[in-house]
């Protein structure tokens, strides 16, 4: 009799996204009895909008942190070799460990739960990083392209405002400006003055954003020299 493979997908051995995915369909229902509440049918149409926006924000978070959950940990195997540098010895990073991080997306703050390889002396790697393109900042790389975007079009406590109103997030002004100056090099120069023409505002903005996008990707693992390669189970560890 022929065996059965056990192999697991993803969505099996994340049971969490389940949770994640179940809430954001209970915020769903939510919203959608009070769209057609006796209360609600007597509001402004206005009122409704910014209300009905609120709410469905939550409801793509919730989706967004359960489509990452069910993509897993970034578990690749047992080890990560790392290539060898000229006249050099390659590195096994065996020593595994979950590592969790936050990222501010336009919908919310979602969690990433990442399985980080490492050993004595060497920071760990996670490959999970580079498959979902995890800016080094915990503001997505969304959110940054927004923040530049306002950021060249007025003045800049206007351009944190503008962001807030169209994602409900809520940037701190230190982290807007490290945003913006950590992409662009070639808005330092420019002041933030109040009273950029258009054609400034423009050329900044076709500067820039394509700058964050070379920044996004093609991404690497932290280490150059990593061939992100699974490793052979060990039968001496």
């Amino acid at each position: 009799m022929s065996q059965q493979s056990t192999a697991c997908s993803p969505l099996s051995v994340v049971p969490a996204w389940r949770f994640s995915r179940e809430r954001a369909r209970t915020e769903f229902k939510a919203l959608e009895t009070w769209l057609f509440s006796t209360e609600t049918m007597s509001l402004p149409l206005d009122e409704i909008e910014r209300e009905q926006e609120k709410r469905g924000r939550e409801v793509h978070r919730l989706m967004l942190q359960a489509h990452i959950q069910a993509r897993g940990t970034g578990d690749v195997g047992p080890a990560i070799e790392l290539a060898p540098t000229e006249g050099g010895q390659g590195i096994r990073l065996g020593e595994r460990r979950e590592h969790e991080c936050h990222q501010t997306t336009i919908f919310g703050e979602v969690a990433v739960n990442r399985l980080g390889y490492s050993r004595a002396g060497h920071p760990a790697i996670h490959p999970l990083d580079e498959e979902l393109a995890l800016p080094e900042d915990s503001f997505s790389y969304e959110i940054q392209r927004r923040a530049i975007k306002a950021a060249v079009q007025g003045p800049f406590d206007e351009a944190i405002e503008r962001v807030e109103e169209s994602t409900g997030v809520a940037i701190p002004k230190r982290s807007a400006e490290r945003i913006v100056q950590g992409n662009a090099p070639e808005l330092r120069s420019s002041g933030r003055a109040k009273n950029l023409d258009l054609r400034r505002e423009v050329t900044l903005y076709l500067v820039l954003i394509p700058s964050l996008e070379r920044k996004r990707g093609p991404l690497r693992l932290h280490d150059p020299r990593v061939g992100a390669r699974k490793s052979a189970p060990s039968h001496h560890a």
